[in-house]
Formats: structure tokens, sequence, C-alpha cells
């Protein structure tokens, strides 16, 4: 699998909030193995950036959409560097809506 179909994975998989069938076919079309192992990765990606906002958050401070994008952004450049821009729209899109549900986007 390269990066590009890895990054479209992504997105798909996030696009349903991982409950969907859209990256499950898509895997399958570009006959991309180790499909489990990927989403695996993918939810743990969500964990880490997601406790990663909240620990900046303390739990009391709220972000504004854009401050949340960047900090994501730079979280993803020096962890997951093959994350390109279509899976960091995707990982934005998921992240802004999770600080909205917790709390943490301001309104």
């Amino acid at each position: 699998m390269n990066l590009e179909e890895k990054n479209n994975l992504l997105k798909f998989f996030l696009s349903q909030f991982g409950i969907g069938n859209i990256a499950k076919i898509y895997a399958v079309e570009n006959h991309i193995n180790n499909y489990e192992d990927i989403i695996k990765e993918f939810k743990q990606i969500q964990k880490n950036i997601f406790d990663y906002i909240w620990e900046i958050s303390e739990a009391d401070k709220q972000f504004n959409a854009h401050e949340i994008e960047e900090m994501c952004a730079t979280y993803c450049f020096e962890h997951y560097q093959w994350i390109n821009k279509v899976g960091l729209n995707a990982l934005n899109n998921w992240l802004l809506w999770m600080c909205w549900h917790e709390g943490i986007l301001k309104k």
C-alpha cells in the first residue's frame, strides 16, 4: 500500500467514524492487505491525537477550530510523517467533532 492509498483509507475510515463499510470496500478494491492491523493503527492515532489535545486543554480550556487544526497538524507532522493533506483534513474533521462533543471546541 502506498501513502496515497493509506491516506485515502484513513479518510474513508474517519468519514463514517469507523463504523461504516466504505473503508473496507476501498481496501478490498485496492487490494490492501492487513486491513485490521491498519484500522488498529488508525484508532491508535485517533486516541493519541485526542489525548494530546485533551492534555493541552487541561479539561478547562477551550480552543477555536483553527487552533485545534493547527495542533493536530503539528502533532501529525511530528509523529506521523506519512499523513498528507487528505489524511490531515479527515483527522481534523473527526477531531473537531470530538472536541465539540467533549466541550473543548469554543462555541
